[in-house]
């Protein structure tokens, strides 16, 4: 397993641990099954590692779904701390830090979602005579939409996916036409800026998870 192998590779590649949470914080932010597949894996990190793992995988998983479902999948499993930690290593500062995991779950306020007007626009790239040109889709985004808001990005591109969505049962599949059309938009949009574009990925590895792999 990756995770006993680990600490060999810490050398070359000193964020290891970083990067397997950040894996693990996607993979369990999906359902409550995968967090039960926490345990094995933690019985197979190194104790000097166990709480910054930890942290790493609750934080990825958090940014990747919400702190309200993780808190959910949290306590279906059933699980305490001490069944992925040693009670030895966790002190009332950790232990503090996760202390919502146990509370009582609250109503999700806001989650990722797909501003139906900025759709349209999007799809409208297929349109006969009304094709709405991409600054003018970037001029409404840049007024109707909030960058201070914990999910802009994710809205603006499950936004473009959703316009790019064939959703013919059984099947869905990416309009290819209109996802080369509008890249400007998400280009322009995101900027290449290094937060931006993991919250992009948040937003596909979600999509791609919620309609099972379309094509």
């Amino acid at each position: 397993m990756i995770i006993e192998a680990a600490p060999d590779y810490r050398v070359d590649i000193p964020l290891i641990w970083q990067y397997i949470g950040e894996i693990l914080g996607a993979f369990v932010g999906t359902s409550t099954s995968n967090m039960a597949l926490l345990k094995p894996i933690f019985e197979c990190a190194p104790d000097d590692k166990v709480k910054q793992f930890f942290q790493f995988i609750i934080r990825y998983a958090t940014e990747f779904s919400s702190q309200t479902r993780i808190q959910s999948f949290w306590q279906s499993s059933g699980f305490s701390l001490n069944d992925l930690i040693r009670a030895d290593l966790i002190d009332s500062t950790f232990s503090n830090e996760f202390d919502w995991l146990f509370g009582t779950p609250k109503n999700e306020s806001h989650s990722p979602c797909a501003d139906l007007q900025l759709v349209k626009l999007l799809k409208s790239a297929n349109d006969q005579g009304t094709t709405i040109t991409d600054p003018e889709i970037i001029t409404y985004v840049r007024e109707h939409m909030d960058p201070s808001e914990k999910f802009y990005i994710r809205n603006i591109v499950l936004s473009y996916l959703e316009a790019c969505l064939i959703n013919r049962d059984p099947q869905k599949k990416i309009q290819e036409d209109i996802a080369k059309k509008r890249m400007t938009v998400l280009n322009t949009i995101i900027d290449h800026k290094f937060e931006a574009e993991i919250q992009a990925v948040y937003a596909i590895q979600n999509f791609v998870t919620k309609l099972e792999h379309p094509p």
